[in-house]
This record gives structure tokens, sequence and C-alpha cells, in this order.
């Protein structure tokens, strides 16, 4: 038997599923592999993602599959899967990873033994190394357990994770309002990519004015791309350049001193949670009051 060469990474996502390799050999980043999938009912094509649809063809279509290339196969999965699912919802499984829970799924031995077989086919019909585990069912509680030692002593493994996104918040353009023109969005990094859950980090060298004691709207970004981006840098047109996540609206109560819709000046604190929350914590720049917002991480 070779000696291994690659490592392979496989996120089975309830929306998307991804394959990627890292050469065990050297530093090198490691790079998506791409997977073959049905584009349209005429075409095939090679992506970075493949969108976690199962979708069975009805007989006409099934015969147009098995005189493409790529030959015949009951269920399609990928694009084309997606794409039905809008079309034909009776015939297509999404979301399949949420069934593994449910009480009439057989979670052992079959789902086992098929993903072994499945990646014994990467590894050039060599079987893979299985580790084993006991009650796989309560391992997110005893990791849980194992996690909470480690934070009270110090000692044990911890594994780490980043934020897979750079996150940015919205700000308020300060020109002058002109009538029929809408000034470009502009947006603070707030958390930048790789981030560790269970850190803060406040934004330096920055005041900021924060409505207080009326309605606001808090308009969250984030981008998969722009892992440069550094906490505090500013991003013009942000409505362009990254994507829109989240949108709150939320009254803050105001200081007991000054009237409501008073802006006052604060910085601004992020912080990651060990549960996937990111909290923003507002600090009034000249009293030991703050305030909070939050929305969740890990559903992005």
């Amino acid at each position: 038997m070779s000696a291994a060469r690659f490592s392979i990474g496989i996120d089975l996502g309830t929306t998307n599923s991804a394959l990627a390799y890292a050469p065990l050999a050297g530093d090198a980043a490691p790079e998506a592999l791409p997977i073959q999938q049905w584009e349209t009912s005429e075409t095939v094509a090679e992506m970075p993602m493949l969108p976690s649809f199962l979708y069975l063809p009805e007989d006409a279509l099934a015969q147009q599959l098995r005189e493409v290339p790529a030959g015949p196969q009951a269920w399609i999965v990928g694009r084309l899967a997606r794409r039905r699912a809008a079309e034909i919802p009776g015939r297509v499984v999404r979301s399949a990873k949420s069934w593994l829970c449910h009480h009439t799924a057989d979670r052992a031995a079959p789902i086992r033994a098929r993903v072994l077989e499945l990646l014994a086919s990467w590894n050039r019909g060599q079987a893979v190394r299985e580790l084993e585990g006991f009650q796989p069912d309560l391992a997110v509680a005893q990791g849980a357990a194992v996690y909470g030692r480690y934070r009270a002593t110090g000692k044990g493994m911890r594994i780490k994770a980043g934020a897979g996104r750079s996150y940015y918040i919205g700000l308020e353009s300060s020109m002058p309002a002109v009538p029929g023109f809408r000034p470009p969005v502009t947006a603070l990094c707030v958390v930048p990519q790789g981030m560790e859950e269970g850190t803060e980090l406040l934004i330096e060298g920055r005041e900021f004015g924060l409505m207080t004691g009326q309605a606001a709207d808090f308009r969250f970004f984030s981008s998969a791309v722009r892992s440069g981006d550094t906490p505090g840098q500013i991003v013009p047109d942000a409505e362009r350049q990254l994507e829109e996540t989240s949108l709150l609206e939320v009254e803050l109560p105001p200081l007991a001193d000054m009237p409501a819709g008073q802006v006052v000046p604060v910085r601004i604190e992020s912080v990651v949670t060990e549960l996937g929350t990111l909290e923003l914590w507002m600090k009034h720049v000249n009293s030991d009051r703050r305030w909070k917002i939050e929305f969740q991480v890990r559903t992005e």
C-alpha cells in the first residue's frame, strides 16, 4: 500500500456540500476539489460546491439523462436537483443531513458502511481506516463537558474554530440629504475572517456616533473572500462589495441625562462567542455605559 499524499476534507452541509484536499508534505494551502454534477438536463459541469439536493427524475427525463456521456444515474444531486426542487418539490429531498436525527433513520451500520465505501472509491479502491467512537449521539454533550473543563482549568486539548467569513456593520453617511440621491452605504469591519471563537477585539483609534432612545436599523454584512480586511477597516459601497446577512431594528435606551434621539460617541468592541454569536458592544466614551446588539454567525 502506497503512502498517503493528501488529506481530504468533507463538508456534508445542509445547504451545500464541498470537498477539499491538502498535501501532507509542506504547508501548501488547501484547495477545493471540483465536483461533477448536472448543471441542466443536457450539460454536466464541475463546480466547487454541490447543492445538497437529491432529485428522482421522472421517466422521460431519466431516459434523456441516460443518453448523456456522463452515464445513467437513478438519482440526481447538485445544481439540477436544486433547480427542480422549485418545479417538482415532491420528487426532491433537501436538507438530507437533518433527517439523520429522525427516529426512523438507521444512523448506524448502513450509513457508516456507505460513507466508508465512498471514501474507499476516492482512495483508489483501498479501504480507509475508521476512527471508531462510542455512542456518537452523545458526542456533542461530552465534547461540551471536556471544553468546559479546559476553560475552567486550562488543561487538555482545545480544538479551535475561526470565523469562516469576515463581518461588517453598516455606517450611516454623514453627507447632507439630497432629494432623489441615495448615498452609497459604507461598512465597518468588526470581525476579520479567521477570528477565533471565544475572543474579543476593540476597534482602536475610532469613535462612532450611536443613536439612542429611538428605533434604529443595524445592517450586518459579510464576505467569504475578503480575508485581508482588518478590524476597523472601512469598505465603501458595501451593497456592491459585500453580502447583506442581517437587518436588526432596535431601540437602545438613552442615557439618563440626554434626550431621546441624541447621538452619543461610542467605541465598538466585537465578541465571537463559543456558541457562534457575534456580539457588538458599543461603549460610551465618557462613562461606563454600554449597549449590546447580536446575531448568529453559524447560521450563515
